[in-house]
């Protein structure tokens, strides 16, 4: 069994139109010898990229992503105090930049 943390963009592609999807990564989601995971962290930066008028969700409902990833499957990880701190330990490199990608590495 492998474990899969989604990022966000590959979570939005997965409910949202998964034609955007690779092969490779549709086969990881639809094999169920996987266990898929999502971080709160990515439904907060959808929630602020939304705000931000920088995510179209085609007339998808926002609140509605926790129950597709039930649905889906997806564990919800959830983000502790400690972690979102401990998130600055993470190395400020050319690919680390990203606050939300920052917590999610971490």
């Amino acid at each position: 069994m492998k474990k899969y943390l989604l990022d966000t963009h590959t979570l939005i592609w997965a409910i949202v139109d998964n034609t955007k999807l690779s092969k490779k990564v549709l086969d990881i989601l639809k094999n169920n010898d996987n266990t898929l995971f999502v971080s709160v962290v990515s439904f907060w930066e959808i929630a602020i990229k939304y705000s931000k008028g920088k995510l179209d969700l085609e007339n998808f409902q926002l609140q509605s992503i926790p129950d597709y990833c039930r649905q889906m499957e997806f564990y919800q990880i959830p983000l502790e105090p400690l972690e979102a701190l401990n998130s600055l330990l993470v190395p400020l490199k050319e690919n680390h930049q990203d606050p939300f990608d920052r917590m999610l590495i971490y």
